[in-house]
């Protein structure tokens, strides 16, 4: 047909019909090839003791058919006769891509490696955010390097240049080196992990996430407390998740015209009240802790299970009350 050979901007029509035709057979292949390898790989991966192949063969299945498709652009545009600065910028855009598509896939497999390596290993839950920022952080920055190389920058200057810098930043950014600090303290000595309920200074909850700089906690009242590392290197750390039991104090203040034996009859019935509280662990202690001229205070001492532990906490405040009522 006269009309594929009709030439615009120094290619043919047909040149162009030919291209876009591999560009949707390379989808194509790389759409049903996983699907054709899936059931003779996957039997075979399946079989094997270790799991590594299971999760390579994982990586090709989600990232095969991208892979396809930038080769595929690659080799049309290869095929046509473009202007010298559209054919070097399309270059540099197909390394950009593949440079992204590599490293995606590489993390990906590293972060699956990763999370089946710790799943094995009780406890070791807390450092798989840490390794995946870690390892997500120079990952990247190995792949932005390649990119600004690709790019036409001279990345030895560059790197130089930015070693100088970061001496500087770093000697300017104390705080932000004691909280890396703080977080490799967290990694290697754990303290606590993931979903622990622990108490810091003046703060008190669930552990959300670990990271490079800052470790995230729920507090009881659902509020999220971001924390600096540097706060677990300098303060004493409670992990009540670790103990089955939690201590529990009340303070009562009482009328200093309140009398001795109203004092011991109060402590008696509060005495009884733990007593036959199935919840109160053995060990409690109800005693007259200090008096003078304005008040007299009665302190209860004792552990409640950590489990439900506010709950338990409010009913038994509520037994107190009920005999303080009554007083």
């Amino acid at each position: 047909m006269e009309i594929l050979s009709y030439v615009y901007w120094g290619n043919s029509i047909q040149d162009y019909i030919l291209v876009l035709g591999f560009l949707i057979l390379s989808s194509l292949v790389g759409r049903i090839l996983p699907y054709l390898l899936k059931d003779s790989l996957k039997s075979f991966v399946e079989k094997t003791e270790t799991k590594i192949d299971d999760i390579i063969f994982l990586t090709l299945e989600r990232y095969a058919h991208l892979l396809f498709v930038l080769f595929g652009f690659w080799i049309g545009i290869e095929a046509l006769v473009l202007p010298k600065g559209l054919q070097t910028g399309l270059d540099q855009a197909f390394n950009v891509l593949f440079i992204v598509l590599l490293a995606k896939g590489i993390l990906f497999t590293l972060d699956n490696l990763m999370a089946e390596y710790i799943a094995k290993r009780k406890g070791a839950e807390v450092h798989l955010p840490v390794m995946r920022k870690v390892i997500h952080f120079f990952g990247w920055g190995v792949a932005g390097i390649l990119i600004l190389n690709y790019a036409g920058y001279n990345v030895t200057s560059l790197i130089a240049g930015l070693g100088l810098g970061g001496l500087a930043l770093a000697m300017a950014s104390k705080d932000y080196v004691s909280n890396l600090f703080g977080g490799v303290t967290i990694f290697v000595d754990k303290p606590f992990r993931l979903n622990d309920w622990i108490k810091i200074d003046s703060y008190e909850g669930t552990i959300e996430d670990i990271g490079f700089r800052s470790t995230r906690l729920k507090t009881p009242e659902g509020a999220i407390v971001t924390i600096p590392n540097s706060k677990f290197t300098e303060s004493s750390i409670e992990n009540l998740s670790v103990s089955k039991c939690r201590h529990m104090t009340v303070q009562i203040a009482l009328s200093s015209e309140t009398t001795e034996t109203q004092v011991r009859a109060i402590i008696k019935k509060l005495e009884s009240v733990l007593e036959k509280n199935k919840l109160v662990q053995k060990g409690f202690s109800v005693y007259l802790n200090n008096v003078n001229m304005s008040q007299l205070e009665i302190v209860v001492s004792c552990f409640l299970p950590i489990e439900e532990y506010l709950k338990k906490r409010s009913d038994l405040n509520l037994q107190i009350l009920n005999v303080l009522e009554q007083k």
